[in-house]
């Protein structure tokens, strides 16, 4: 858009002038220059080429972005608007003096007519006046349209002068001369508005080329500061993008350190948790755990028991094949208690060759039965040195205890009495005889 403005206005001067010139019947080529002298529109047009050359210029100007060039077309419109205004005010100023200027040449007709009736009526005192009488009366009519002070002087000399020349032989030379003068005043009045309105016209037309040329001036000192501007929003933009591509990395970085994080977390607190031989829970994973089981029970009074398991013989196994041996059967009875246990109990490492399982909502009878299946299923595992057997410890949480440590305290006291047996299952509730069947 910003190309074709200067080509636009290049042509809109020519095809004005060959208009005037067509209009006003002037020969060619020097009838374009009378054109250009005669018609003061004309010069405005003459400066169109200039105008849309500099606001082309701009426009076509890569850096202003699409959504900037429409309000800029505005802004640019705005400020050629008041040069223009006072321009076409200007013209019309002009004009003004122009048919001032013809109204002065009509008030030098009113004195050539005046004594051209004068020498009529005293020549020839029957000839008809009333044709040369309505032509001064027409151009009166038209100078008081437009200047009506002007015409108001000289009212007293016209109306003596009108009554005296329809009536036959009696228009005298002093009120001949009384018009002349009155008509020679109007014609004198009429050039000093016309030359006071074509001092004013051409102080217009200078003020608004000085303003058409501030405003040029102005509107250039705004595009290049909207051009720097839009350079460091562009240059803000592309710094914020790399920020943003930062953040985004950093991000990314932050949510795979998290991850690992987490990872790590999980793996402390499976770690925590876990004894690192048998893989089984370690003492305080059931501490936590006996001590919501236990106020479960007592709160919905449902049986909570516990089993104790010793190693029997372990110290003269470590002594007799070494410590690594005896690392071994530890593991290897850890792997048992994992698959003979629930999802919902609890098989724990309490303390060097001792096992504790938890065993939520079962009873002891219960968790005899579970016992002598683990019992069983040690006392048959493929041992490499010698046969492995372990005594079991069985208590049943009772309405008199009220602390979780009782509950452990009897189940010790129970594989205490299974230790005198060896390979045996004794519970705290049940009588010995039980005991014995159970084994």
């Amino acid at each position: 858009m910003g190309r074709l403005l200067f080509p636009i206005g290049l042509l809109l001067p020519i095809l004005a002038t060959i208009f005037v010139t067509l209009h006003a019947d002037f020969s060619f080529p020097i009838g374009l220059w009378k054109a250009q002298q005669t018609t003061p529109w004309l010069w405005l047009v003459d400066a169109l080429p200039i105008i849309c050359a500099f606001y082309g210029r701009f426009i076509s100007q890569p850096v202003l972005g699409s959504r900037s060039a429409p309000l800029l077309i505005v802004i640019l419109m705005l400020l050629f608007l008041m040069p223009c205004s006072v321009m076409v005010y200007a013209w019309q100023e002009t004009r003004g003096s122009i048919v001032t200027l013809h109204h002065t040449r009509q008030a030098s007709q009113l004195q050539t007519i005046a004594l051209r009736l004068y020498i009529q009526t005293n020549q020839k005192p029957t000839s008809d006046v009333r044709p040369d009488l309505a032509r001064m009366s027409q151009i009166r009519k038209e100078i008081k349209f437009s200047s009506p002070s002007a015409i108001m002087a000289t009212e007293s000399a016209w109306n003596q002068f009108y009554m005296e020349a329809i009536r036959p032989r009696t228009l005298s030379l002093s009120t001949t001369l009384r018009m002349r003068e009155a008509a020679d005043r109007l014609a004198h009045a009429l050039e000093t508005d016309s030359k006071i309105e074509r001092d004013e016209a051409a102080q217009l037309l200078l003020g608004g080329i000085i303003s058409a040329l501030l405003a040029m001036a102005l509107a250039l000192q705004l595009f290049n500061q909207l051009r720097v501007v839009e350079s460091q929003l562009l240059l803000g933009q592309k710094q914020q993008l790399q920020t943003n591509q930062q953040l985004e990395a950093a991000n990314a970085q932050m949510e795979e350190a998290n991850q690992k994080l987490a990872t790590v977390n999980t793996q402390l607190a499976h770690t925590a948790s876990r004894d690192s031989l048998t893989g089984l829970y370690n003492r305080r994973a059931l501490d936590e755990r006996l001590l919501i089981e236990w106020n479960r029970a007592v709160r919905y009074q449902e049986p909570l028991t516990l089993a104790l398991i010793d190693i029997d013989y372990f110290k003269t196994y470590n002594d007799s094949f070494g410590h690594p041996a005896g690392d071994a059967i530890l593991e290897t009875i850890g792997m048992i208690l994992q698959h003979a246990v629930r999802v919902t109990d609890v098989a724990t490492r309490y303390g060097g060759d001792e096992f504790l399982i938890l065993l939520p909502q079962t009873g002891e009878d219960d968790a005899i039965r579970l016992a002598e299946r683990i019992r069983a299923a040690i006392q048959a595992a493929p041992w490499k040195n010698r046969a492995v057997t372990v005594s079991i410890g069985i208590a049943e949480r009772t309405a008199t205890m009220i602390h979780s440590l009782e509950l452990v305290d009897a189940a010790d006291v129970a594989l205490y009495r299974a230790k005198k047996t060896r390979n045996y299952i004794c519970g705290s509730l049940s009588a010995p005889a039980a005991d014995k069947q159970a084994a």
